[in-house]
């Protein structure tokens, strides 16, 4: 026999449901209302709009690289163009069709639903594209991407076709667009990869050289004079030696770089020259690095410093 909180109870769960359905009956009949301005013509209008658009950002709320851009013109990336309104509709349908009918849905937005999987496949391939571009231009600076400009602009050509041309109601080619577009930014990000190491190598010459001695003096030795100078006229020579090979490798680094450039515009040998007086700069800093270290080695052996006293490593012959 039901007990007295066996009653409430029930009074309690039919109170609650009654007010989760009241609920649910709201939520149904407006997510209806809204969808009263989207009859199938507004839907077909949606869909029919570019692959994809540009942004100055990078859009979080897609599958794309989260970076800022130091590149300050509007509109210099890329970002899939699929209608937020039919991603929402997408996702309401799937929701109310969980009760099995309790809440009919209307037959322009059901019929959308049907083709979820083919929009989402076609979103899939766009940001193929998405991604790979903004990679490209999340890894160049702004002054590295007026050197590409040539090569950016060249792969424009090819997208602009989703961003004027294709939309989400384009037949038989998009896939094609899609791996044509894909195989032409990998070659131009491959472009940029190879730019980049060989800048690092550069910066790692750079490095080598502002660490370069051009002098050897052992602590607690003191030489005789003709000992001394060709101590220090061999280390000259194997400094110098270090020096051309480091040169050497800059030039080939600088001329494997250069291939990817010499046939541009004015505009971009106007960048590559900047960035070779960038080079040179860098360089002449190792340089006066090296020679102010080795100048600080030499007072330190001389004077002393406030861990050493001074020391005697070159001793006169008194017959001279």
């Amino acid at each position: 026999m039901p007990t007295s909180e066996t009653k409430e109870a029930e009074i309690a769960y039919k109170a609650l449901m009654g007010v989760v359905d009241e609920y649910m009956a709201g939520c149904y009949k407006n997510w209806v209302g809204s969808m009263g301005a989207l009859d199938s013509s507004t839907l077909q209008a949606k869909l029919d709009k570019p692959l994809m658009k540009r942004t100055n950002h990078t859009d979080t709320t897609e599958r794309e690289f989260l970076a800022v851009s130091t590149f300050n013109v509007k509109g210099v990336f890329l970002q899939c163009n699929f209608d937020q309104d039919l991603l929402a509709l997408f996702t309401e349908v799937q929701y109310w069709e969980k009760f099995h009918g309790e809440f009919s849905i209307p037959y322009h937005a059901h019929d959308l639903y049907n083709q979820k999987a083919k929009f989402n496949a076609m979103r899939e391939h766009v940001m193929r594209i998405v991604d790979a571009y903004n990679k490209i231009l999340c890894d160049l600076s702004a002054v590295e991407r007026r050197l590409f400009s040539d090569h950016i602009r060249k792969l424009d050509k090819r997208i602009n076709q989703g961003l004027q041309k294709l939309t989400w109601v384009s037949k038989g080619i998009i896939e094609h667009y899609v791996n044509d577009c894909c195989a032409h930014c990998a070659e131009i990000y491959a472009i940029v990869r190879r730019f980049k190491e060989g800048k690092q190598r550069i910066s790692h010459q750079c490095r080598l050289a502002s660490s370069m001695l051009l002098l050897q003096i052992d602590k607690n030795v003191t030489y005789a004079h003709d000992i001394f100078e060709a101590t220090q006229a061999a280390r000259r020579t194997e400094m110098k030696r270090r020096l051309q090979q480091s040169h050497e490798i800059t030039q080939l680094e600088l001329r494997a770089i250069f291939t990817n450039f010499c046939d541009g515009t004015s505009e971009v040998l106007r960048e590559w020259r900047e960035f070779v007086k960038e080079i040179d700069s860098q360089v002449e800093a190792a340089l006066r690095q090296a020679v102010k270290r080795s100048l600080q080695a030499l007072s330190r052996a001389i004077n002393g410093d406030a861990m050493s006293e001074p020391q005697t490593h070159d001793k006169l012959d008194p017959s001279c």
